[in-house]
């Protein structure tokens, strides 16, 4: 029993260094493969982000704008609407543009606008009739009550638009009735006596959209602690903004507009503008980030056919669309 006992013996110091220098080596690489493979999930993923964000943006601006001075089924340059008070839809306010913060139009950018949007952002309004609409059932001889399918959610102080193939008004909401299936709209005052013969058949009624959109910060901030920007949308009518997409830096327009001679289009910035019913496409420029610092190092990047050199890790790319105003098309 004893020489057994002697027999047996145990690993040397070298040995055991050995397996200890070997044990890390491994446990380096294992770590080395995950964390190689963690960057490179982190770069797929931050980059399928940012080109899925500029779809969804692309897409959504190019909706939104072709509906420029979109009045039903009528056509903005064929008709005249009436102003109600400040409030006007005409050719030349279809579409407007702000680059520098100035425009030429006597449109006034709601202050809370200018003073959120990104310095050197362009800014854009897009007015049009809300095609979420109700049909136009009946209106009193005396003009002032509009009886309409349905329900909405319209309320007093309301701006709408009703709209026949022929005629085109603005009224203002005063009081609003349900009873039976039906809604009838009380027209303000200040609003304008319709004609019932002027709004018979497919005649409907539904909201003004007066539509700015810009760039802003938001309140967010990323892993590294920079801070995130975003495209908004806001009514001009309402004090809330809408955030449409996060990752946009930057928004640069431009106008191909119709020259006097009405013979040739221009590419203008909206400074250089003076007649905005003779816009007949946008183009857009989107500087796009990844939101999140996934570059290995500061990456430089071109926009506006100008090159900068980044300051952090994203990852920038510049997305361009152009939209022709479908108002206008022949």
């Amino acid at each position: 029993m004893l020489k057994k006992l002697h027999a047996e013996r145990g690993v040397t110091l070298i040995e055991l260094l050995i397996a200890s220098v070997l044990g890390l080596f491994l446990v380096m690489g294992t770590y080395s493969i995950y964390f190689t493979n963690k960057k490179t999930f982190e770069f797929a993923d931050g980059l399928a982000r940012l080109q899925e964000n500029a779809r969804v943006i692309v897409e959504r601006l190019n909706h939104d704008v072709r509906m420029a001075g979109y009045i039903g089924c009528s056509r903005l340059p064929d008709v005249f609407i009436k102003p109600l008070g400040t409030i006007s839809l005409a050719e030349d306010t279809a579409i407007i543009g702000w680059h520098g913060g100035k425009a030429h139009t006597s449109f006034v950018l709601p202050p809370q606008i200018a003073k959120r949007t990104v310095r050197d952002s362009d800014i854009l309004l897009v007015q049009e009739m809300d095609p979420d609409t109700a049909d136009v059932t009946n209106i009193n001889v005396a003009g002032d009550a509009i009886s309409i399918a349905g329900k909405m959610d319209f309320k007093k102080g309301d701006v709408l638009m009703i709209a026949s193939c022929q005629h085109v008004d603005f009224i203002r909401v005063e009081k609003i009735s349900f009873r039976g299936g039906a809604t009838t709209i009380y027209t303000s005052q200040d609003s304008p006596k319709l004609l019932a013969p002027d709004y018979q058949e497919n005649s409907q009624i539904g909201y003004l959209l007066s539509l700015f959109y810009y760039v802003a910060k938001t309140t967010r901030k990323n892993k590294e602690g920079d801070a995130v920007f975003a495209l908004y949308s806001q009514d001009a009518n309402s004090p809330k903004p809408s955030e449409l997409v996060d990752g946009v830096e930057n928004m640069q327009l431009s106008f191909a507009v119709l020259n006097s001679g009405q013979q040739n289009l221009q590419d203008l910035t909206a400074d250089n503008i003076n007649n905005w019913a003779a816009v007949r496409s946008v183009s857009i420029a989107l500087l796009m980030d990844s939101v999140e610092g996934i570059a290995d190092r500061q990456l430089s990047y071109t926009f506006a056919g100008k090159t900068y050199q980044a300051k952090d890790h994203l990852l920038r790319k510049e997305v361009d669309t152009t939209i022709a105003l479908r108002e206008w098309l022949p």
